[in-house]
């Protein structure tokens, strides 16, 4: 009987352990959106919805980076701008065929794989969030 008692005492203690486990290594997959990312040149590529204020109005741009190329493209309201861009630690530079874009340097604050706040060469303060 004592015998019985421990094989089930033993069966039952591995298994609490190997919950634990599991349930740690997923909190981390769970997360993935929220997590702050480093290599701004890589997780800037992509499709984002960005707003700003300009003259007292919130404005959304949505702005689609290729890393492929270094191509941007920048559709508002009125206009599509393209150009190309380049990212050096967390600063994206714009180089936009007309020069008629809003902003030409984006200085990235905080940045999640979902979303990224930063601030502008006119140090208007950006929102993206991520379409695709």
């Amino acid at each position: 009987m004592k015998k019985n008692l421990l094989n089930w005492m033993t069966i039952l203690m591995v298994a609490i352990v190997s919950v634990g486990f599991v349930s740690c290594s997923n909190d981390d997959d769970d997360n993935n959106e929220s997590r702050t990312v480093t290599n701004y040149k890589e997780a800037i590529n992509g499709t984002w919805s960005v707003t700003y204020d300009s003259w007292g109005e919130t404005k959304t741009d949505i702005i689609t980076f290729n890393g492929a190329n270094m191509y941007f493209e920048a559709v508002t309201t009125r206009r599509t701008y393209n150009g190309t861009y380049s990212v050096v630690e967390n600063i994206v530079y714009l180089s936009e065929s007309t020069d008629k874009y809003p902003f030409n340097v984006i200085v990235i604050s905080s940045m999640t794989e979902s979303s990224f706040v930063g601030k502008t060469d006119d140090d208007m303060v950006i929102k993206g969030t991520r379409i695709k």
